[in-house]
């Protein structure tokens, strides 16, 4: 009887040093995942000049959505890919702290459904919206790489695969391993979970260079850091981006195919389409109880388990000058991605 308490007591000694260790490992990695950040944005400001003076070109691939192709390849799979590789061979932080040390396989299959229905309902807001408002179809339009996808998907095996590549593959592993994996746990040394996950957002869907599309890319981007910080799981977070990238390049098809077969037989007004998508929307919200709650739960029984063994789970050490030092250069480069997009699109 007297044994089992300090075989207990042993448990939670081994996981306090675990997790002093990753603190310590979150402290180091806190200066690499700024300037990784602000790497990845001038990286991404350097080319976007570049290319709209002519000096870099995509012009010799046939075809402009085949260029468009190779453009999101080089903005979401070359540079960020890059970058963390940089951060990889500077900071060399452990595994655990990257892929994060929560591994739920029920997770794996929430993480994706939540992404998917998440834009199937941020699809059916944005027509209902546009239904109403014409000129909001300038500020949540489609984001210029779906749009580009879904011109390719189709056509033929290699520009599907094309278009799944560059759409749902790509930014799920290079990007993520980048925002997710690297920059997300740095950051929360010097920021709250949420504060970090809106300047990723913002940052992210600024540097893409898109201002029609900043809204549809900002929500993905903080769904995935959401499921990032609720599950501690890299895989979750990209499934979550996989399906959230994978639902817009396929809701046009989905709900046209759908209102097609329920209203085959008559021509729909605005009055009947607005009520369409409200149902639809209605429908999407019930079917996202059951994995946020899941999510929810995994996050909350996580942090549970941590306090029973004497650890603290993914806290982020709230300093001032830490936190003055994320905001100012998120601020920074959000300005400058500001400029930028406005000067030079013109």
């Amino acid at each position: 009887m007297a044994r089992k308490p300090r075989v207990a007591l042993r448990v939670i000694d081994a996981e306090r040093k675990r997790n002093i260790r990753l603190q310590k490992e979150r402290l180091r990695l806190f200066p690499a995942s700024l300037i990784g950040l602000t790497v990845f944005c001038v990286l991404l400001i350097i080319f976007f000049i570049l290319e709209m003076k002519g000096w870099i070109s995509t012009g010799g691939v046939a075809g402009s959505a085949l260029a468009d192709s190779v453009h999101t390849l080089i903005v979401m799979g070359f540079i960020p890919l890059v970058t963390a590789s940089v951060i990889l061979f500077v900071a060399k932080p452990p595994i655990q702290l990257v892929m994060g040390s929560t591994h739920n396989r029920w997770s794996y299959f929430f993480a994706p459904v939540v992404g998917f229905l998440t834009a199937m309902a941020v699809w059916c807001l944005r027509e209902l919206l546009i239904s109403w408002v014409e000129q909001a179809a300038q500020y949540m339009a489609l984001p210029s790489y779906i749009c580009t996808g879904q011109l390719l998907i189709g056509r033929s095996y290699v520009t599907t695969f094309l278009a799944l590549l560059t759409n749902i593959f790509v930014p799920a592993t290079a990007l993520e391993l980048l925002l997710r994996g690297l920059v997300q746990p740095g950051l929360l040394v010097g920021a709250s979970p949420l504060l970090a996950s809106f300047e990723i957002a913002i940052l992210v869907a600024l540097a893409q260079f898109d201002m029609s599309g900043f809204v549809l890319i900002a929500i993905g981007s903080l769904i995935a850091s959401w499921v990032r910080h609720s599950c501690d799981s890299l895989i979750a977070s990209s499934l979550t981006s996989a399906g959230y990238s994978f639902s817009l390049l396929m809701s046009g098809k989905v709900f046209g195919i759908a209102g097609s077969t329920l209203f085959s037989s008559i021509t729909m007004d605005d009055a009947q389409y607005r009520v369409f998508l409200i149902t639809c929307l209605l429908f999407m919200s019930l079917l996202l109880i059951a994995p946020i709650a899941f999510i929810q739960g995994l996050s909350v029984r996580t942090k549970q388990q941590g306090l029973l063994e004497g650890r603290v789970v993914y806290t982020s050490e709230r300093r001032g000058i830490r936190r003055f030092t994320t905001v100012i250069l998120t601020l920074i480069l959000a300005v400058v991605l500001v400029v930028c997009s406005l000067f030079f699109s013109t």
